[in-house]
């Protein structure tokens, strides 16, 4: 039989198996007597908190608990009714069925991190919430919701900020044209174009000018950037080349062509080559496709 249990007034019970548990000092402070004979209690199954000293012990608990306080592992002061401390980049909550199927909790320092393994397979970054955004499978996401992988929409589609809503992968041409300008005096030089609001894979391009000449160019690329152009000199001649898209021949000699460099996020970027002393503006019109 046990001793008679004295308690002042709150009786903690910890739920953690096998770990080491503190509370503050109170003086209210729980009491605890038990006998150290063998049977179903023993002295490692039992706090003794009779001079508010922290006290551990190990612990099983079969039954339910009812705990009317905070509970705080690695913390002698918790501040929540959970809190658990315990040092970077070590698991500090898991949920599992056995060794090999399980979900951690880490805190990394400045983010926190879960952890999954599956069959003995461990899944890192799992899920990270990081400054306030969300990344999957990524420790650093950039946005509010940052995905590393493919994401599989069930039902419903996507909305979009102006509250559209996408269900299907759109399969269509995206198309842009548009009107740029190159003053013919420019030293060569790389110019960005922009303003077409996606990636082009493919340009056509027709330029003619300055005003008053004859001079015409129409050149196109394609999704691998191979150039082909027709141009027509001041004389009337008509030329074709590979080596550039645009070619404007203001008088013999004085030379603005063009070639494309790179597509870009939301246009493309040409190198313009100057030769001789081109003078005016030539106007050029863009077709983009993607």
């Amino acid at each position: 039989m046990f001793s008679q249990i004295i308690i002042k007034h709150l009786i903690i019970l910890i739920t953690a198996l096998f770990v080491s548990v503190g509370y503050a000092s109170d003086s209210d402070s729980v009491l605890v007597i038990f006998e150290s004979s063998g049977g179903e209690g023993t002295s490692s199954e039992y706090i003794q908190n009779q001079t508010d000293s922290i006290q551990t012990a190990n612990f099983s608990i079969s039954g339910n608990a009812n705990i009317g306080g905070k509970i705080g592992i690695g913390t002698t002061d918790p501040a929540v009714l959970l809190e658990v401390q315990g040092n970077t980049n070590v698991p500090m909550i898991r949920v599992s069925n056995d060794l090999d199927n399980y979900m951690t909790t880490r805190w990394m320092g400045s983010y926190g991190v879960f952890f999954t393994r599956e069959e003995g397979t461990l899944h890192s970054n799992t899920l990270v919430l990081r400054s306030g955004n969300v990344g999957i499978n990524i420790t650093n996401p950039d946005s509010r919701l940052q995905v590393n992988g493919i994401i599989h929409s069930m039902e419903g589609g996507i909305k979009f900020p102006d509250n559209t809503i996408q269900t299907t992968a759109y399969n269509g041409i995206i198309t842009k044209v548009k009107a740029e300008s190159r003053d013919m005096s420019l030293p060569t030089q790389d110019v960005s174009y922009t303003g077409y609001g996606f990636m082009p894979t493919t340009l056509l391009i027709f330029a003619g000018g300055p005003p008053g000449t004859s001079n015409l160019s129409w050149g196109m690329v394609d999704s691998e950037k191979y150039m082909a152009r027709l141009r027509q000199n001041p004389a009337g001649q008509v030329g074709y080349n590979v080596n550039d898209i645009i070619y404007l021949e203001t008088t013999t000699g004085n030379i603005q062509k063009a070639q494309l460099i790179s597509y870009d996020p939301d246009g493309f970027t040409l190198r313009w080559t100057k030769s001789g002393s081109p003078t005016g503006t030539l106007v050029f019109y863009v077709w983009a496709a993607k």
